[in-house]
C-alpha cells in the first residue's frame, strides 16, 4: 500500500554538484558551491522551531528547524542529501539546510515507504 502525506506542499530544493564545487585539498573545506537546478518535489511540512533565538558567541541568532516528510520514490529519483539547499517551501522564499536524511514508513516486507528529511536555517556571515 502506498503512504499518503497530509497537506502536502510543492518544496523546491537545490542540490549540491558535488563533481562541480570546487574544495581546497590543505584543509578540506569547500571553496565555491555549485548548485544544480531547482527541483521541485510534493512533501509534507512539519515546524519544529520558527525563528527561535539561539545564543552563539556572535549574539542572538535566529534559528528556523524542521522535517519534510516525502514519499521514498521522490527521494530515490533525486538522491538528496546533507547540505542540499531548501529555497521555497509552498511558494515561500527560504533558505534552510538539509541536515539529515532518514528513512520512515515501513511496510510489512521492510520497505521504507516515507523518507523524512530534517533541515535547519543557518546565520548569514556578515
Amino acid at each position: 500500500m502506498k503512504p499518503r502525506l497530509i497537506h502536502p506542499t510543492l518544496v523546491r530544493i537545490v542540490r549540491v554538484d558535488r563533481s562541480g564545487t570546487q574544495w581546497d585539498e590543505d584543509f578540506r573545506t569547500t571553496v565555491k558551491l555549485r548548485y544544480a537546478e531547482p527541483v521541485t518535489v510534493t512533501a509534507q511540512v512539519r515546524y519544529t522551531r520558527v525563528e527561535a533565538h539561539t545564543a552563539t558567541p556572535a549574539g542572538d541568532s535566529p534559528t528556523t528547524t524542521g522535517r519534510l516528510v516525502m514519499l521514498a520514490s521522490h527521494y530515490a529519483a533525486y538522491g538528496f542529501d546533507n547540505g542540499d539547499k531548501i529555497v521555497g517551501i509552498g511558494g515561500m522564499p527560504v533558505e534552510a539546510f538539509i541536515t539529515e536524511v532518514r528513512p520512515a514508513g515501513f511496510d510489512r516486507a521492510g520497505r521504507a515507504g516515507l523518507t523524512v528529511l530534517a533541515f535547519e536555517s543557518r546565520r548569514h556571515a556578515l
